[in-house]
């Protein structure tokens, strides 16, 4: 109310009603915090605002980012919810509920003995590690369908996915996969190429060595089947004989294999020539015997 008076004593009073201010914060009313373990909860906020009216709801996870909120918020572990009210006088209002009984899941950590290449069998072990509530069952399957109960490490002889699953007494499980990529039963290949069918005074000899899993550790090759030297470029060989090739992969597969090369001639052909006179002639008729021990005489000339 206002009111006036002159000096003449004359009054005159006025009114206006207040009706647009609002200093009031919003409410907000947060339900679905659990009181025991669950594996996962359903947050609910009620906001209100007698006067201005709510302009707008939000929700946060960090007490940062804010979001819209319009409905529940589902909450899958513990932590700090945060919820704020703004009405239309740009009043704001925020509330916080800490959430403590969401179930922890067991953890489950799995190691592979040996960890590299290797030609016989893997020993998968797990590690079960209780979350919020004891561990109920361990088990493992090698096809994801069918469970054994798991009580020591598991022998994988073939490469494959195993699976290991906890599950704790509050029902929350577990599951993890391992996939075995490490066993190499498989021979290397050596594919070997220039020993000639036909005779030659030179021949070059080349292996090819591979491993389509674990891959090639080591390529070898020797002279007599004992002696091993490392084989890195074609072989030149010079005299007929059996080479012997060996290649080992990175599991320890070893592979050998030989050639026996039959047509290396580098011995130059004899030639035995008679008839020369010893004393003075007329004439003299030379004969010549050509011969040649490895490939044979090939032409005749004089």
């Amino acid at each position: 109310y206002f009111k006036a008076t002159d000096k003449a004593g004359n009054v005159k009073t006025a009114s206006v009603p207040v009706e647009n201010v609002d200093a009031v914060a919003p409410t907000i009313k947060i339900s679905g915090n659990p009181a025991s373990f669950v594996q996962s909860a359903t947050l609910t906020a009620i906001f209100a605002d007698d006067l201005s009216g709510v302009k707008t709801k939000e929700y946060s996870l960090d007490g940062k980012t804010w979001q819209t909120y319009s409905s529940g918020i589902t909450v899958t572990k513990n932590g700090t919810v945060y919820f704020k009210a703004t009405d239309k006088a740009g009043n704001i209002e925020t509330e916080f509920v800490e959430v403590t009984k969401i179930s922890v899941g067991p953890t489950i950590k799995i190691t592979c003995d040996p960890a590299s290449w290797t030609k016989s069998s893997v020993k998968l072990s797990a590690t079960f590690t209780a979350g919020s509530a004891a561990i109920k069952t361990k088990e493992y399957s090698l096809d994801g369908k069918s469970w054994k109960t798991y009580s020591k490490a598991i022998t994988v002889d073939k490469n494959m996915t195993v699976y290991f699953r906890a599950t704790a007494k509050d029902g929350f499980s577990q599951t993890e996969a391992f996939k075995v990529t490490t066993i190499d039963k498989v021979l290397p290949t050596i594919s070997l190429k220039g020993n000639p069918s036909k005779w030659t005074n030179k021949v070059t000899l080349t292996a090819t060595m591979s491993d389509a899993a674990s891959g090639i550790k080591t390529q070898q090759y020797s002279l007599d089947n004992k002696t091993w030297k490392t084989y890195s470029n074609a072989l030149s060989v010079t005299k007929n004989a059996t080479y012997y090739f060996k290649a080992t992969d990175n599991a320890g597969n070893t592979k050998s294999t030989s050639v026996k090369v039959t047509k290396v001639d580098t011995a130059a052909p004899t030639i035995k020539v008679t008839g020369n006179a010893t004393k003075w002639a007329k004439s003299a008729k030379l004969t010549a015997t050509f011969s040649d021990a490895l490939s044979g005489v090939k032409s005749k000339q004089y």
